[in-house]
């Protein structure tokens, strides 16, 4: 076959723990290796579980990023009059 099987590559890691990124990884290539190789299928789940992941989570009021440009972290300062969450 002149085709080869869709390989799964992540060089950055960002806002999400290193097992949680090996576990989805593990799903999307399972995907690809046994349901014919559906991309769209392992994309659309890839794209779920970021969603899931960063559900609920407010951005920074000062940036209003979710995650940090420069040192891709979430807004973990807490504000003490507001209680707002935002980047260091």
């Amino acid at each position: 076959y002149p085709l080869a099987a869709a390989e799964l590559e992540c060089t950055r890691r960002v806002g999400i723990s290193e097992a949680r990124l090996r576990k989805w990884m593990l799903s999307v290539s399972a995907i690809l290796q046994h349901q014919n190789g559906a991309v769209a299928s392992g994309l659309l789940l890839w794209r779920r579980n970021i969603d899931r992941e960063f559900k609920g989570v407010e951005p920074c009021p000062i940036c209003y990023l979710v995650i940090h440009g420069a040192n891709h972290q979430m807004p973990r300062l807490s504000c003490r009059q507001c209680h707002n969450k935002f980047h260091s």
